[in-house]
């Protein structure tokens, strides 16, 4: 944060009733709102095949009781000023601590999630090779998680100097590290959207079948598009006179693209309860071979025909 000069105390004064307090309340509402049921829908989903939950799954539930703790901290923290204009925060010391809390929980909620979608990939191509790759990818995943977790406590040093200026600390540009971080993030939720990509192409299948299960796995687009558009105010952190109100939409963003990322990797696991809620396909776990395979070419019609992880098993199995 930068002290703010005479014109912007002015500025902030002129407009001392100006507040994004139910911006963030509202949607931090809908967001949790449509998560919650997204995984309702894939809980329903893996019980229609009678399917054990797998390590993915349990890594997405892990990551959205993150994702619960951080919206929870992101509305805890109007209590002290998030949402108005800096001049009305109560306590610097709460509101400081309450971010450095948040930003941990994000990056938490992150890690869960990428987790998540590398475990579903393992679980679905078994391939010793793809898995290395998928291990790389998970130690790189680390690495980042590790970075942005120790630079948003320790951006500056002793870390009560961020909040008490009679302090005397010194304090990284905060701005540029969590802009890298950013950067970083993007480039791994892009690598983890073509990962999958070559298996697909490689299956035993139409061609009209690789491309709609290219196009399921790359729902997780819209994470993407929610990590850059979050880029833009990653730059502001730092430089900003005004960090309670300036903060807030990268706030918002930031839960926005832990819910995205969940949504998106639960949707590839819908396919059985929408062949169950349309009355099409086999998806009982005891199913033979031959019956899964006659499965596979029919009912070309229909959302449903989405090949998705079903599918891909089946195919890979029938390969090998």
């Amino acid at each position: 944060m930068v002290a703010p000069t005479p014109e912007q105390i002015q500025y902030m004064l002129d407009h001392i009733d100006e507040s994004l307090v139910a911006s963030i309340h509202i949607s931090s509402g809908i967001c949790v709102g449509v998560t919650f049921f997204s995984l309702v829908l894939r809980v329903i989903s893996r019980r229609y095949i009678s399917a054990a939950f797998a390590k993915d799954d349990y890594s997405i539930l892990v990551g959205f009781a993150f994702y619960v703790a951080y919206i929870t901290g992101l509305g805890f923290s109007t209590r002290y000023g998030q949402g108005r204009h800096v001049l009305l925060v109560t306590n610097v010391k709460a509101f400081a601590i309450n971010n450095i809390i948040n930003m941990s929980l994000y990056v938490a909620g992150m890690v869960c999630v990428k987790c998540s979608i590398l475990m579903l990939y393992d679980r679905i191509f078994r391939v010793p090779a793809f898995r290395k790759a998928l291990i790389a990818l998970a130690a790189f995943i680390a690495a980042w998680a590790l970075t942005a977790f120790f630079a948003s406590i320790f951006n500056c040093y002793p870390i009560s100097s961020a909040w008490d200026p009679t302090i005397r600390g010194r304090c990284i540009d905060y701005g540029k590290v969590t802009l890298v971080i950013g950067i970083l993030n993007v480039l791994v939720d892009f690598t983890m959207l073509v990962y999958p990509i070559p298996m697909v192409w490689n299956l035993n299948m139409s061609t009209r079948r690789k491309f709609l299960l290219s196009l399921t796995f790359a729902a997780g687009c819209c994470a993407c598009v929610i990590s850059i558009a979050r880029l833009f105010y990653a730059r502001r952190v730092a430089s900003t006179y005004d960090p309670s109100w300036d903060n807030v939409y990268g706030g918002i963003l930031s839960g926005l693209e832990i819910a995205t990322g969940i949504i998106a990797c639960s949707i590839i696991t819908y396919r059985p309860l929408v062949e169950k809620v349309f009355g099409k396909g086999n998806t009982t776990r005891g199913a033979s071979a031959k019956g899964s395979r006659s499965s596979l070419s029919a009912n070309r019609q229909g959302w449903n025909k989405i090949t998705v992880q079903q599918d891909v098993e089946l195919v890979s199995h029938h390969d090998t």
